[in-house]
């Protein structure tokens, strides 16, 4: 008897209609919850994932001038 995360739809609600979405008030919000879920998550795992080099400092060389 231990607690369960909460479980989130990943999918959009079955009235759903992108053509006239407020025809379905609810439907409206759930798709809503849904887009803004999976901005949320993307913007998390572009926080955790390493992205190309170009952002990463460049690695120290040792340029000694001799004179």
């Amino acid at each position: 008897m231990g607690w369960k995360p909460p479980q989130f739809p990943t999918e959009d609600h079955p009235d759903w209609n992108p053509d006239d979405p407020y025809a379905d008030p609810v439907a409206l919000l759930e798709h809503r919850e849904l887009m803004v879920r999976q901005k949320f998550v993307k913007q998390e795992k572009a926080k955790v994932q390493p992205c190309c080099c170009a952002c990463a400092p460049a690695p120290a060389t040792a340029t000694a001038t001799a004179q």
